[in-house]
């Protein structure tokens, strides 16, 4: 298997984007956010059904995507709808904004819905955009399948690979790149996830279960108050929560201090 270089890589970064519910990763603040009423008034369109009845339906239901799925004719398109032109479909209502929006995604919306082949389809369409699968597959499962494909010889530059997933899925390093001297890799600009803590009674208990994974352990004091990251690059800070949300607005008065130190630091250390 190739990734490297191939429509696939595309693909595959879209299908990641897919089944985690979200356009762009989590960092950059920028979500769908599709009200129901929007996605009803396309639907009503594409089913050729009054929205009301629509929305009596969905209120007796509770679930849209089975409301969906209920009403839904398979379309008579030649081509089947492919996750990358789901993608950029979806790309485009995420970039559509001001007046006369709301008409644009409903219209985006009915061009998708329109091209669909099944009504299983047309359900998990829905579970996506209100952000939810609901099959108990987590953020988590995604991270651990990606790490052991990451183990897989036959694929070529997979730090590559991994990093187009870090930047453009999940916005975090998973800490699985490797250097040439077996290290783990990050990058400056994308935050760390941070490790959740678990109570020890002893620092030598904490040591010995760290040994299980690696010789070497570095290790920071707990101080009361909100951990965050600074990433400097090319003279942008970005400040990032525990959570890898973007603080800079929250902590602006920080900025011009931190600037500061790294100029400072530049000229120490020329």
């Amino acid at each position: 298997m190739i990734l490297s270089n191939s429509p696939f890589q595309k693909t595959l970064v879209n299908c990641l984007k897919i089944l985690t519910c979200q356009i762009e990763p989590p960092r950059k603040g920028i979500e769908l956010n599709l009200a129901d009423n929007t996605i009803i008034s396309a639907l009503s369109k594409v089913f050729n059904v009054e929205e009301q009845e629509l929305l009596s339906t969905y209120k007796q239901e509770g679930d849209l995507a089975k409301v969906t799925e209920r009403y839904f004719v398979p379309s008579n398109e030649e081509k089947d709808l492919t996750i990358n032109e789901l993608i950029d479909y979806l790309n485009t209502i995420l970039l559509t904004t001001g007046k006369g929006s709301k008409e644009k995604k409903e219209e985006i919306l009915f061009n998708i819905f329109s091209k669909l082949r099944s009504g299983h389809e047309a359900f998990f369409l829905i579970r996506f955009l209100q952000k939810g699968f609901r099959i108990g597959m987590s953020q988590k499962s995604l991270v651990v399948a990606i790490e052991k494909v990451a183990k897989m010889e036959e694929i070529q530059d997979m730090n590559s690979q991994i990093e187009k997933i870090e930047n453009d899925v999940f916005g975090f390093s998973l800490g699985i790149r490797q250097s040439a001297e077996n290290q783990s890799e990050v990058t400056v600009g994308v935050p760390l996830k941070c490790m959740l803590s678990r109570p020890a009674n002893t620092a030598n208990e904490v040591t010995k279960l760290l040994q299980k994974y690696c010789e070497e352990v570095l290790a920071e004091v707990k101080y009361d108050g909100e951990r965050a990251q600074i990433h400097f690059i090319d003279g942008e800070i970005n400040i990032f929560s525990r959570g890898l949300e973007n603080k800079n607005e929250k902590y602006h008065h920080w900025i011009e201090e931190i600037n500061t130190y790294f100029k400072v630091r530049k000229r120490l250390f020329k």
